[in-house]
């Protein structure tokens, strides 16, 4: 049985989103926001940044949601020292998962 948020996903999916959209979208509503400017630049992770088939949008959309939660974004704010951990830990988590087949 598909949750709550696969159900969402497949929605979006649908609705001609791509992946790296997908999770930037799911990011923004589970903080109650909308960003259709950020969701539309998203759009260039797609299919391997630009349609090249290279690097995943799931992987580099992941690195964005984690910059959006732990990046600098503005003059009064530092960026989560645990931010380069989250990288690494999902570098890694990437290569084995979705680079092991």
């Amino acid at each position: 049985m598909i949750d709550e948020i696969g159900f969402r996903l497949l929605q979006l999916a649908g609705r001609g989103y791509c992946c790296s959209q997908v999770l930037i979208i799911l990011s923004l509503e589970a903080q109650g926001k909308k960003n259709p400017d950020l969701v539309r630049a998203m759009s260039g992770l797609c299919m391997g940044a630009a349609g090249s088939g290279n690097t995943c949008g799931i992987f580099t959309g992941a690195a964005c949601i984690l910059a959006l939660y732990g990046a600098k974004g503005d003059d009064n704010e530092k960026e989560n020292e645990k931010l380069p951990l989250m990288y690494s830990e999902l570098s890694e988590w990437f290569e084995q998962t979705a680079c092991a087949s």
